[in-house]
């Protein structure tokens, strides 16, 4: 290979730099304070991220998003690293996009995880999981954190992180909650070496506990508020499935679709997944239903989906209105939410579950931009996606179906349950 010219690898190298978002080395970097490290990364993030993404103002202005920089540039001399890193978080939700967010916080401020999570249900946090010494919390409901209320201590807490609705607000709150950094920054406790979680049992009665953060999740073993496991949380696989037969109800064909990635490994899955069921009109296909479980599927490629298309095209019975049902919620964002949505209106699919945490016009199709000093990486959006008409930030359910805390306890899963009894005797709602 020819060796290149020296002009040609300095332009090359600026290149790179360019695009990856690298700084190129000062003076005497060695001589910075760190403070004015961490001043020259906010300045770099307030300059580069608005240049660099699609339209980074489409919900807040300029002139507040330059305010939020400005102070937290001022703010750096008085404030630890990990509260540095939240007001970064901070500033960048401001954009408003759930592409638009950093990736490597935890590691940069040094974040660690509270042994214990409390999930959004229809009317509160609850706790479902914890470490055997906090069993006694399993179940009960999140009132306080620290001394602050809980719809405050959510207000703070959503306020960190970029969400396109209320939906996906409620589920990054929780991965929030376990953060003893990320509370300390968002002033709900006061040292970094416990928090303290207020919890109201069914019959109101309050127990404050402390909980100590874990360096590693391996050490941990974890009890859940029910012994009965449902059947979506069996496996982690990123793709599954398995028939459901039983008397009360029709047989059903139920997909765990998790991940929008693999184009090999789905279309040999779907080969192998659609042989119980008979092609063409006879009455053994038409009595078959398709459950497709896209809850806890965050995006990737959306044509991975497409592998499946054929067989339902050879398949007329599970194209028969309520025949064709997709499972979505909170955790359904990017390419998933575009699959439901494809399903919807090309084989007219049934809606069972929450609405999407993402939203059907929104920004996406990331680039990452690296900080200079600190390395925070943050992906930015670089193209805008319109799927539906109007203003609409979320995509609905026909069925709405929200689980409780006693759904839970009882290891329940009532949005596969509505989806295998499901009657098309109504029309449901488009």
């Amino acid at each position: 290979m020819t060796p290149l010219r020296p002009c040609l690898r300095i332009i090359l190298t600026a290149t790179i730099c360019a695009v990856g978002g690298c700084a190129a080395p000062r003076p005497g970097e060695g001589e910075l304070s760190r403070d004015t490290k961490w001043q020259t990364d906010v300045d770099y993030l307030a300059r580069e991220l608005p240049r660099l993404h699609k339209n980074a103002f489409f919900k807040c202005s300029r002139g507040s998003f330059d305010a939020a920089a400005t102070k937290l540039r001022e703010d750096v001399p008085h404030l630890a690293d990990h509260q540095i890193v939240v007001g970064m978080l901070r500033l960048i939700a401001l954009i408003g996009d759930g592409h638009t967010q950093a990736q490597n916080f935890a590691q940069i401020g040094g974040f660690r995880t509270l042994p214990i999570v409390a999930e959004w249900l229809r009317d509160g946090y609850y706790v479902t999981r914890s470490l055997r010494r906090h069993e006694a919390a399993l179940g009960a409901k999140l009132v306080r954190i620290g001394a602050v209320p809980i719809e405050e201590a959510a207000r703070r807490l959503g306020a960190t992180f970029p969400a396109e609705n209320e939906t996906q607000i409620r589920r990054r709150i929780p991965l929030a909650m376990r953060n003893p950094e990320i509370l300390h920054a968002c002033g709900l406790i006061t040292g970094l070496d416990r928090a303290a979680f207020t919890l109201a049992d069914a019959s109101g009665n309050e127990t404050t506990i402390e909980i100590e953060p874990i360096a590693s999740e391996r050490e941990w073993r974890w009890v859940f508020a029910s012994e009965r496991v449902p059947l979506a949380e069996q496996r982690a696989d990123p793709y599954w499935y398995q028939a459901i037969v039983t008397p009360s109800h029709d047989p059903a064909l139920y997909l765990a679709y998790n991940t929008c990635s693999g184009f090999g490994e789905f279309r040999a899955l779907c080969q192998k997944m659609f042989e119980g069921i008979p092609t063409g009109d006879g009455p053994d296909a038409k009595k078959w239903r398709l459950i497709i479980d896209l809850r806890r599927n965050g995006g990737g490629n959306s044509m991975v989906i497409d592998a499946m298309y054929p067989h339902l095209l050879r398949r007329p019975g599970l194209r028969a209105p309520g025949h064709l049902l997709v499972l979505i919620g909170r955790g359904t964002f990017s390419s998933a939410m575009m699959n439901a949505i494809q399903l919807r209106q090309r084989y007219g699919a049934v809606l069972i579950g929450e609405p999407t945490g993402g939203s059907p016009n929104a920004y996406g199709e990331i680039r990452p931009l690296t900080l200079p000093y600190s390395k925070l990486v943050v992906t930015y959006s670089t193209n805008y996606f319109s799927l539906v008409d109007g203003d609409v930030q979320t995509v609905a359910p026909h069925v709405l179906v929200e689980p409780t805390i006693e759904d839970v306890i009882a290891g329940k899963d009532p949005v596969l349950d509505a989806a295998l009894t499901y009657s098309s005797a109504g029309e449901p709602r488009r």
